[in-house]
């Protein structure tokens, strides 16, 4: 924890005045610099993608013509399984830089690329307004919200909740515990409250349904999905 906190302080001296978002974006410039990249769909042991978000989405009613939007899409680790199922154009993963999904949009099978057409943009204004303008009825956030520090609970749904429309779903996902916990250098699990709380003072007109996710290995805190949804006027 020391190590992390002298990390942090030390980019922080030297980019005062820049936005949380920009650390990772170092962070993630680092790791590609030293072959660190830690997606899991570059490493040998996940070379087989995880269907576990075409899963769900499928048992929330996704169909091959609806619009899906990976909000923090990484190294597109649930991406082509999705890609694969909807029609041409149907996927659009962003991310606050491309350092981090670049190598997972280079890994994908370039036929697929070809013949699916899915995007791939950094969050900027101009891209939220684009989203917003396109209406995708499925948003996921997966293996995001863990990595966002409370401070920017605010920015985060603040930027994501919007892209909801009205007959649309959110799934997201966290880890919980009774009381905040730093688990890693940009990761954190936090009470079920504190995200009810965050997303109600951007929106209180989404109901929000939490589910347990089974983990693939023991571990100190519960991994939860949230499933959120408006509420009709």
């Amino acid at each position: 924890r020391i190590q992390w906190a002298k990390r942090y302080i030390g980019w922080r001296l030297s980019h005062p005045f820049s936005p949380y978002e920009a650390y990772y974006e170092w962070i993630g410039q680092q790791r590609a610099k030293t072959g660190k990249v830690r997606d899991f769909v570059l490493e040998p042991m996940h070379r087989k993608y995880d269907r576990r978000i075409l899963d769900v989405l499928l048992s929330l009613g996704l169909t091959p013509q609806d619009r899906v939007l990976d909000y923090g899409c990484g190294g597109l680790r649930y991406g082509p399984p999705i890609i694969e199922y909807l029609d041409r154009g149907g996927y659009h993963g962003v991310d606050v830089t491309d350092v981090f999904y670049r190598p997972g949009w280079d890994a994908m099978d370039p036929a697929l690329i070809a013949t699916k057409e899915p995007r791939g943009d950094v969050i900027d204004d101009t891209i939220l307004a684009t989203i917003r303008a396109e209406r995708p009825k499925f948003i996921f956030s997966w293996l995001v919200c863990c990595a966002v520090p409370l401070s920017r609970h605010g920015d985060y749904f603040g930027k994501l909740l919007p892209l909801m429309r009205d007959d649309g779903v959110l799934v997201m996902d966290f880890f919980e515990r009774p009381r905040v916990k730093r688990l890693a250098d940009m990761s954190w699990a936090k009470p079920r409250a504190m995200i009810e709380n965050a997303i109600a003072r951007i929106d209180r007109s989404i109901d929000i349904e939490f589910k347990p996710m089974d983990s693939p290995q023991p571990t100190k805190f519960d991994w939860t999905m949230a499933i959120l949804r408006r509420r009709s006027r």
